[in-house]
């Protein structure tokens, strides 16, 4: 084993702690670094959860406020329809307008 004198120890013992300096710069920007990517990976898939259960979510209310009150109404008026066919003369009334002549025809 060599010895190495004294001066050229302190000179290699302060370029190893520049390197070591310089390597803790290099691992703490990489290490907040990586906290900024996990940060937006977090928040992109919070978004992306939101978006699909707003895309999924989107058809029912749109059934919910908008189709079934209509559906509701059409079938008030389906039966209303059905109704009135019990309605006494109703079949004379319905059957004089189907074979009523409009005037022009012959």
């Amino acid at each position: 084993m060599t010895h190495i004198p004294t001066s050229d120890q302190d000179r290699t013992s302060q370029e190893i702690l520049e390197q070591i300096n310089e390597l803790n710069k290099t691992i703490s920007d990489t290490n907040s670094r990586v906290r900024r990517i996990d940060r937006s990976m977090k928040v992109s898939f919070w978004f992306k959860v939101i978006w699909f259960l707003f895309l999924i979510g989107i058809p029912f209310a749109i059934y919910y406020y908008l189709i079934e009150p209509y559906k509701d109404l059409f079938e008030q008026q389906a039966s209303f329809s059905e109704s009135i066919k019990n309605f006494p003369g109703w079949d004379q009334f319905d059957n004089w307008v189907d074979n009523a002549k409009l005037p022009g025809q012959d």
